[in-house]
């Protein structure tokens, strides 16, 4: 009897902020493995335009999933910021994100930050101080990694665990 060959999914996370995580996760059967990930910084300076930041915000995310090609795209989806501005930006990067999804007919689906803590821990009921730090630790863990902890990262790679969770690619 010939061994059926396992499609890879491939699924993206996203943290959108300024300090803007990105994750590449990637299913196998029920094993699920980081491919890649890291944060975009998107400050920009005094004297730059304000559309800098959404313009390479946009032009990194096209180019992640041209290159990807992923099934799906999670985010964390945030109702509260702590000021205009932020919400205005969180708005606007979130846009982008559905956007470029549309246009390239992926999937996407944004997790409030209860969501993306069960899926990196298992409880979503931790205080918003211990969710940083269990959520890295988590991720860091379950993917083996080493270096720095950026919480960022760790919450685009439990935004793409709540949508491969979701969509029931894997069993455990």
């Amino acid at each position: 009897m010939r061994a059926q060959r396992q499609t890879a999914i491939d699924v993206i996370g996203f943290d959108p902020a300024t300090s803007f995580g990105w994750a590449h996760l990637q299913v196998i059967g029920d094993v699920v493995e980081r491919v890649d990930s890291g944060v975009w910084d998107f400050s920009i300076g005094k004297h730059v335009n304000r559309a800098a930041r959404l313009i390479k915000c946009e032009m990194n995310i096209g180019r992640l999933l041209d290159q990807v090609v992923p099934k799906a795209v999670a985010y964390e989806a945030v109702a509260r910021h702590r000021g205009v501005d932020a919400a205005h930006l969180y708005g606007a990067y979130q846009g982008i994100i559905v956007t470029a999804c549309e246009k390239r007919g992926i999937a996407c689906q944004g997790y409030y930050p209860g969501t993306l803590k069960k899926a990196a821990t298992g409880s979503g009921k931790l205080t918003k101080g211990m969710k940083k730090d269990a959520v890295m630790d988590a991720m860091w863990e379950r993917f083996g990694m080493k270096g720095e902890k950026r919480d960022d990262e760790a919450d685009a790679m439990a935004a793409g665990l709540a949508m491969i969770g979701d969509m029931g690619w894997t069993n455990g």
